[in-house]
């Protein structure tokens, strides 16, 4: 799907005010996209939670506190930070791995809705919140998700607890006078069809026949946007159509209500962040009759690492003539010591010239929030643009913050 730069952001003002390399959030984007989900779940139990890991700046979950949504949280980071932007419990649901006794506690006490990842998790909730109800994480065994690193679905894998563990673990709970009350699962990330995520639904809707005391469906995140021009995004109006239709067919034969929950992340931030980036370095290469351009920004891995990770590409527009035709084929690195940083290879673009800016898309999710300081490289500023406004939403890093932790004045204990 083709996506033209948004005219109603002033990137050149952002430039010249804040410098490069700089995140840019459309929080205008992120208010259209949520009610696009809402409208599409338009199904009278529907709780749409919003991941706070794609990208937890308070400017964004302020924006989904207001559009009357809940945030999804899987550590006690994000738990914090839903605290601390006036979400109340209810608003809350937790999933997370490797769960310490500390943080269950916490979660008991602050009523926390929660679905626990594993076996060994629920015996500890058990013993130190036996009155609380929880649910399960399921791990349906289908593989979906555009990289192997995020498929979330696989029996064996980190994520989850297979569908024949269920019934058992339901029962065990039981016996500690624990209720079970949901079942959850996160199939995979980046999903771009509905079928993977129907498929899951049915495996797991056997259970809610089997155990009337489950009462929510989560079907977690995962739901994917476009990120280049050959690829559509998840058809999220198809997704819920189908869905709800599953659930009403199971409520009108069972006579019980069943609520059905989403958490999507990237779907919802990613399509609304930009990284403006300078070039820095630009090399041709010449050699017996081949020609190579090369790009190097001051951008790099340390903003967005997905091309590292994932070998993924952005859409990248030239600022200055976003929508010139695409004549020229770059490659385009960042400016660590580190050959494999790379925003993407056979690039084309516009003629590019030392000092341009380039415009990297679908940058709001899992940019800001894996950003590093390999290379001692500074985190870059985050800009917020909503109704025709900038504002400055986090501002960029300096070296003393950046070496502040360290002490240079070692404490030895006596010998």
């Amino acid at each position: 799907m083709k996506i033209a730069l948004p005219n109603h952001i002033p990137f050149d003002q952002i430039v010249k005010q804040f410098g490069t390399p700089v995140y840019v959030y459309d929080l205008d984007e992120i208010r259209s996209r949520v009610e696009r989900l809402k409208k599409a779940f338009s199904f009278t139990l529907f709780d749409l939670f919003y991941s706070i890991k794609a990208n937890p700046h308070l400017s964004i979950l302020n924006v989904i506190r207001d559009a009357g949504i809940g945030v999804d949280a899987c550590s006690a980071g994000d738990l914090w930070l839903a605290e601390k932007s006036g979400f109340c419990p209810e608003q809350i649901t937790f999933t997370g791995v490797g769960l310490s006794n500390e943080l269950m506690s916490r979660l008991h006490q602050k009523s926390i809705r929660t679905n626990l990842d594993s076996a060994s998790e629920l015996k500890r909730w058990c013993a130190l919140s036996p009155s609380r109800p929880v649910g399960l994480r399921v791990a349906p065994d289908i593989k979906a998700g555009f990289s192997e690193h995020c498929q979330g679905g696989r029996w064996g894998e980190k994520l989850g607890i297979g569908l024949e563990e269920i019934p058992i673990l339901i029962k065990k709970a039981k016996k500690y006078g624990v209720v079970i009350r949901g079942l959850h699962m996160h199939i995979g990330s980046g999903m771009l069809n509905s079928a993977p995520i129907l498929k899951a639904v049915d495996r797991l809707l056997p259970l809610f026949e089997q155990f009337s005391q489950l009462e929510y469906l989560n079907i977690g995140g995962g739901l994917g946007t476009s990120y280049h021009d050959d690829e559509d995004e998840m058809p999220v109006e198809q997704l819920a159509q189908t869905l709800c239709s599953k659930l009403k067919q199971f409520i009108k034969f069972h006579n019980r209500p069943l609520r059905l929950q989403a958490e999507p992340g990237e779907f919802i931030s990613a399509p609304a962040g930009y990284i403006l980036s300078k070039v820095m370095v630009k090399k041709i290469w010449n050699r017996n009759g081949e020609r190579r351009e090369v790009l190097i920004l001051d951008a790099s891995m340390n903003h967005y690492p997905a091309g590292v990770l994932y070998n993924s590409m952005n859409r990248i527009y030239l600022l200055s003539t976003p929508n010139a035709p695409a004549t020229h084929k770059y490659d385009i690195f960042g400016n660590t010591n580190q050959s494999g940083d790379r925003f993407g290879g056979a690039r084309y673009l516009p003629e590019v010239k030392e000092g341009d800016i380039l415009v990297l898309g679908s940058c709001g999710a899992y940019a800001a929030s894996r950003a590093s300081t390999f290379n001692e490289h500074l985190l870059a500023p985050e800009i917020v643009v909503s109704k025709g406004q900038v504002a400055l939403a986090s501002r960029g890093q300096t070296f003393e913050e950046l070496f502040g932790r360290m002490t240079s004045k070692l404490v030895w204990p006596k010998q």
